[in-house]
């Protein structure tokens, strides 16, 4: 199988049992590799679960062994010609900026709890600072070259390019604060794609509802703001997590097995772009 085969496998795997794996309550333990002490990024913040992870031979490196039947799980890698490394990197962006495309490999990591021999005290996950609703309003009102932002009480929430304007619905009518907040990162991580910010193209291009474009498009702001709920520490909730919406999510993923990965590098930058 191919790396994208493998992620899109992945994702398609979750959708297929009713989860939505890019929304999901914070977990205080944040994916991390034990040997670089870096937290993954892009796609594998999504297809990991919390924890500590190490290579095979990381593991071996560190004393231990991976215990039978245990089950690893993949991790994507971009290498480019120049030598440069990154897990969140994808084609479009490499293209665009004049250099070759990048060789997109994957290998397998695995949970510390699933090694026996390695003395996991020194390696305790950081559980970082409790969920904040501060937090996520610090991010909106930091966020540079913010689009106006109209909160008022109405059905829909949306972003609208040629007035640079997100509308939003009262907070006062969601169920959870957090759900306000998730929604709101949603259409800010939109606006990310205008032209005078990143100028996104699958935004610029202003999509058809339905096509593979809009589909694209919607795929970049869902995990962006997964990746933005993760760092406010607040869970990424929604009302919209419908048999129907879940049902779309695989018609639109199934139909591109490029996309999970090219929308969530994308996803990625788009974060970026909102913490500055």
């Amino acid at each position: 199988m191919t790396v994208y085969e493998v992620i899109t496998e992945r994702i398609l795997t979750q959708l297929e049992k009713g989860v939505v794996p890019w929304r999901r309550p914070w977990e205080l333990v944040e994916s991390k590799n034990v040997a670089t002490g870096k937290k993954y990024r892009g796609v594998n913040s999504i297809t990991l679960p919390g924890g500590l992870f190490a290579t095979f031979k990381q593991v071996k490196a560190l004393g231990g062994h991976v215990k039978k039947g245990a089950h690893g799980f993949p991790v994507v890698f971009f290498s480019f010609p120049s030598g440069k490394e990154g897990e969140e990197e994808h084609e479009e962006e490499t293209e665009k900026k004049g250099r070759k495309a990048p060789i997109i490999r994957y290998y397998h990591v695995f949970r510390l709890e699933d090694c026996e021999g390695i003395d996991l005290g020194p390696f305790q996950a950081d559980e970082g600072k409790t969920a904040s609703v501060e937090a996520a309003e610090t991010i909106v009102q930091n966020m540079k070259n913010r689009p106006l932002i109209v909160e008022k009480r109405g059905k829909e929430a949306f972003y609208c390019p040629s007035t640079d304007t997100v509308q939003i619905p009262s907070r006062s009518q969601f169920p959870k604060i957090e759900e306000f907040y998730s929604t709101l990162f949603h259409e800010l991580s939109h606006s990310t794609g205008h032209a005078d910010r990143l100028g996104r193209k699958t935004l610029t291009a202003a999509a058809a509802f339905g096509s593979s474009a809009y589909g694209k498009e919607e795929l970049v702001a869902e995990f962006s703001a997964s990746f933005l709920c993760g760092t406010a520490k607040i869970d990424n909730t929604t009302i919209k997590n419908s048999a129907s919406y879940i049902d779309s999510w695989k018609r639109v993923i199934k139909a591109d097995s490029k996309l999970v990965l090219q929308a969530a590098g994308m996803g990625q930058k788009a974060a970026d772009y909102i913490l500055g």
